[in-house]
């Protein structure tokens, strides 16, 4: 841990004041010590607990035996998609954070920070970036704002085949299921969810899409995270073939592949190709040797390359992103289809069919 085995890693050093920084961060990130979140870089915890033992600040990723369920889920927004807030920011000095990436191993996700800070060295080998205390705070204010602002401004070339959900294209492998009829005190958003026995196989969707040529989908769903001990929750997505003989599958535990976080929820997200004929079953469970649960909310299946927007309880919805509204208005341009006015009885049927298929 001296550094002699990592000198180009390193070489930033001594051309910084460390003092002036609240804490590293490295990347591609890893966090070891919790049963809850498991990412495993070996790569690049040589260079970085070097480098905070030789400069003495902080870091932000974790390589021990156990570290805190709260803690660790709110280090673990800092490389999740910019939904909200960075709940873990108020607890940092107000000093510039510094981003480490290492740049000869392979990146596993996008990781937003950067594209918001300052480069103040590079070399083969590394780039290090700052981003203020004052920036990091305002991470995630802005984004609901612009979403709306986006949406409001295409809505006028969206499909609208109903009050509440606008469509880039016809989508007929669309699929969302609230689960707002199952037990309220559980729900993600809206009005209910869903508790499973999580050693079981919880299948939570399991059809043929009709489909006559290989389609690619998008499924998503959101998982509370448990506090309990080994609660490895799996998010399984695959297609099937008629005998029975999986053709596309993935499984990754929800701890380290999630893609967002939401007060305690994460997003799980996948896409699939699948083929004539195959079935796509979409299954969570949950790897424990003693009884456990499994919560999810709000599934979503659709067409890669589409987008979904609606509004729903208080709520605006991109994609299965959700953020609350509250009071704020929406007010999307009138969709093509409705400024449109058909003079022929045909076109007025053949609007409502494509209302009735896109659904």
């Amino acid at each position: 841990l001296t550094g002699k085995n990592f000198s180009k890693e390193l070489e930033w050093i001594g051309k910084i004041k460390t003092e002036e920084y609240s804490a590293l961060m490295v990347l591609p990130f890893f966090h070891i010590g919790s049963e809850n979140f498991h990412i495993y870089n070996p790569k690049v915890s040589g260079p970085a607990l070097s480098a905070s033992m030789i400069t003495g600040i902080p870091l932000v990723n974790s390589l021990m035996s156990r570290t805190s369920f709260l803690q660790s889920l709110q280090q673990y927004q800092l490389i999740q998609e910019e939904l909200h807030p960075l709940a873990v920011v108020p607890l940092y000095e107000k000093k510039p954070l510094l981003i480490l990436s290492v740049n000869n191993v392979v990146h596993d996700r996008p990781y937003f920070l950067p594209g918001k800070s300052k480069v103040i060295f590079t070399n083969e080998a590394v780039t290090l970036y700052e981003i203020s205390w004052h920036e990091l705070m305002a991470v995630g204010n802005k984004v609901m704002e612009n979403e709306i602002r986006d949406f409001e401004s295409i809505a006028h070339s969206l499909l609208h085949p109903n009050d509440s959900i606008w469509l880039r294209f016809h989508d007929p492998y669309y699929f969302y299921e609230s689960m707002d009829d199952s037990m309220p005190e559980m729900q993600f958003k809206g009005a209910g969810g869903v508790e499973h026995d999580g050693w079981d196989f919880n299948y939570l969707f399991r059809r043929k899409l009709g489909n006559d040529q290989p389609v690619k989908i998008i499924v998503s769903i959101w998982v509370l995270a448990a506090v309990d001990q080994r609660p490895h929750s799996e998010f399984w997505v695959e297609s099937v073939d008629d005998n029975g003989i999986s053709q596309h599958f993935y499984n990754r535990p929800i701890g380290s592949e999630a893609i967002a976080l939401d007060r305690g929820w994460l997003l799980m997200e996948h896409d699939l190709t699948v083929n004539p004929g195959e079935e796509v079953r979409i299954m969570l469970r949950k790897d424990s040797k003693f009884p456990r649960k499994v919560r999810y909310d709000e599934l979503m299946i659709r067409s890669a390359g589409n987008d979904i927007y609606f509004l729903k309880n208080g709520f605006f919805v991109h994609n299965n992103r959700w953020w609350e509204l509250r009071n704020k208005a929406v007010t999307p341009s009138a969709p093509v289809e409705i400024k449109k006015e058909t003079k022929k009885k045909k076109g007025t049927k053949a609007k409502k069919k494509r209302k009735r298929n896109t659904l």
